[in-house]
């Protein structure tokens, strides 16, 4: 009797914890993405508008090291986004481009995510571009050109194509 009650509990674990880290990476997709409309969508190009809209927001600066490893060498502006069950990271680059960077998420489901919010807030994508990464199989780059009303901009989205998921960039680019 206590061995088959054991045996049920180790069969409930094996089964709830593969559903617990795929809520995760769900949860991370879903706020990557409307992260990503609010920040870079909106403001795409307009980086003093970026700035102030994540100062009004309340999101804090990363200092360096922190700040240096999502820039590169680049002159920009990095806030932290976190929300509940996601690190997030909004990356303001002085040329204009904006990205968000998420630590886990299912990769199709940021893609289908940002497809269906752009395509129901009217904005036309053309896919320019969907690529895996020539060093990183697991990587995928999907490169968009999108238009809204008078603005035009490029957008890349680069996921881990994996179970179990892993991180995703949203990057959007002036014109």
């Amino acid at each position: 009797m206590i061995s088959s009650r054991l045996a049920w509990l180790c069969l409930l674990v094996v089964l709830v914890q593969p559903a617990r880290a795929e809520d995760a990476t769900q949860t991370g997709a879903r706020q990557v993405v409307g992260l990503f409309l609010k920040s870079c969508v909106n403001f795409t190009g307009d980086r003093s508008g970026l700035r102030s809209w994540a100062a009004r927001t309340g999101l804090p600066q990363l200092a360096d090291p922190a700040r240096e490893a999502f820039l590169y060498g680049l002159p920009g502006m990095v806030f932290d986004a976190t929300a509940q069950g996601s690190k997030l990271v909004l990356v303001s680059e002085d040329s204009g481009s904006c990205s968000v960077v998420v630590a886990a998420a299912d990769g199709a489901m940021v893609v289908d995510e940002l497809e269906r919010a752009l395509k129901a807030s009217q904005i036309t994508l053309q896919v320019t571009r969907d690529t895996t990464d020539a060093k990183e199989a697991a990587l995928r780059h999907r490169e968009y050109s999108a238009s809204g009303g008078k603005r035009q901009w490029q957008m890349l989205v680069s996921t881990v194509q994996a179970p179990g998921g892993g991180s995703a960039m949203l990057t959007a680019n002036p014109g």
